[in-house]
């Protein structure tokens, strides 16, 4: 997994060299944020794009706002997880803080960072349990079940749970093909 910049903001990737697919909703989310001075900035900027577009285009836009937002958590929350573990395993609390209850106090630990924590953990159980089920289906894991083009760089929980679904409709080869 690799920390990488795609369209200014931080992103989980298996495999960095892959191509991304621009989507212009993703600019709009960037400049919206960007414009945003604070959070009651971002519900006035939203409506004032949104009611650019014909009721079709914003639906569709506001999908993709929330199948983005939704894979960002996620990467957000493992990322999170990630960085914890680092902390702990390393001790590095201990260069400024008497104790890790300190340090945990400091950063507003179970308001902030012990619920990223539990979605990283909630994530990576849903995960393996559609994962489960696409093999029993397919008999390949989800990594396998496809060519390589056609699997996105980091299986997020979504993915997994719309392929879990596919895998109890069709077979894999039909799968495919769509």
């Amino acid at each position: 997994m690799a920390i990488a910049y795609v369209k200014g903001r931080p992103s989980l990737l298996g495999n960095p060299s892959r191509p991304q697919i621009f989507n212009p909703m993703d600019a709009h989310i960037h400049v919206i944020v960007q414009q945003s001075s604070a959070a009651q900035d971002i519900p006035h900027l939203l409506k004032t794009h949104l009611e650019t577009l014909p009721p079709q285009h914003q639906l569709i836009q506001l999908t993709h706002l929330l199948h983005h937002v939704a894979t960002t958590h996620e990467e957000l929350a493992l990322l999170a997880h990630h960085a914890w573990n680092y902390l702990l395993d390393n001790n590095l609390w201990q260069h400024q803080y008497t104790s890790l209850h300190h340090f945990k106090l400091h950063l507003d630990f179970d308001r902030t960072i012990q619920p990223l924590l539990q979605a990283a953990t909630s994530n990576k159980a849903r995960l393996q349990i559609n994962s489960t089920a696409v093999q029993a289906h397919w008999g390949k894991p989800i990594q396998q079940a496809f060519p390589t083009d056609l699997i996105p760089p980091r299986i997020t929980d979504g993915f997994s749970r719309e392929l879990q679904r596919l895998s109890r409709l069709t077979d894999r080869h039909t799968a495919t093909k769509l």
